[in-house]
């Protein structure tokens, strides 16, 4: 009776099983889980944006005064403080009557003036050019340092004549002269006082181009005497003594 008893309880926990079983599946069928979906976001890696930088124009250089030329700052400043030379009358000046040639040389060089021999139709200086000696050398760069470009050609002379033959039969298609070169510093100085004594009423204004002169000594001292005036404001006679 017992055993009986158990075999039923038995199939019939089974059969609560069972139907507890079948029961969960038809549920699952009735409601299916819902599908999760995968999404893949793709986020941009952030960049900075490049802003295009405005031109900027360069800043000047300014070069310190140990870069520039020393010819540049003479020529710089004669242009600054004093009139440009070609603005002043030209000077003819004359030595034979009054001071003579071997003292006209020797005071050129004393002021540190140098003669050359110039060809006048290439516009070339051909040889440096010793008056008094009558020697001729080759230009050296220190023949021509701190000297002015300004040429002033001179006039005949016998003693210099036998040497500029030479050069006229060697260079026969050129017109051959023999020229004085002054040092930078002398032409300021000239140009300087010629413009103080226009600007001063000392000598007369007027559209110049020419200024007759004399070398002449004061003392020991070598001067140019201005004593006519020529342009297109006609001749005038002045008196005025430049010093060298």
């Amino acid at each position: 009776m017992t055993s009986g008893i158990r075999l039923t309880a038995f199939i019939g926990g089974i059969l609560c099983l069972v139907w507890l079983l079948n029961r969960a599946l038809t549920e699952q069928e009735a409601n299916p889980p819902e599908q999760v979906q995968m999404a893949i976001k793709v986020q941009p890696v952030p960049v900075e944006p490049v802003h295009s930088e405005p031109s900027v124009e360069p800043e000047p250089v300014h070069e310190p005064e140990s870069m520039v030329e020393p010819e540049s700052v003479v020529s710089e400043a004669l242009t600054a403080d004093h009139p440009v030379p070609d603005q002043l009358p030209s000077i003819s000046a004359a030595y034979q009557n009054s001071i003579g040639f071997s003292q006209y040389v020797t005071a050129m060089q004393a002021l540190g003036g140098r003669f050359f021999i110039y060809d006048d139709t290439r516009n070339k200086l051909l040889d440096a050019f010793s008056p008094l000696s009558g020697k001729t050398h080759t230009i050296q760069p220190s023949n021509l340092a701190g000297l002015s470009p300004r040429l002033r050609e001179l006039s005949y002379e016998s003693s210099v004549e036998p040497v500029l033959s030479r050069y006229r039969d060697r260079h026969s298609q050129s017109r051959i002269k023999w020229v004085l070169l002054l040092p930078v510093t002398v032409e300021a100085q000239i140009n300087a006082q010629l413009s103080q004594a226009f600007q001063s009423g000392v000598l007369p204004p007027g559209e110049w181009v020419r200024a007759e002169a004399e070398y002449q000594m004061l003392g020991e001292r070598l001067v140019l005497k201005l004593l006519q005036l020529r342009g297109r404001s006609g001749v005038e006679s002045v008196d005025h003594t430049v010093h060298l």
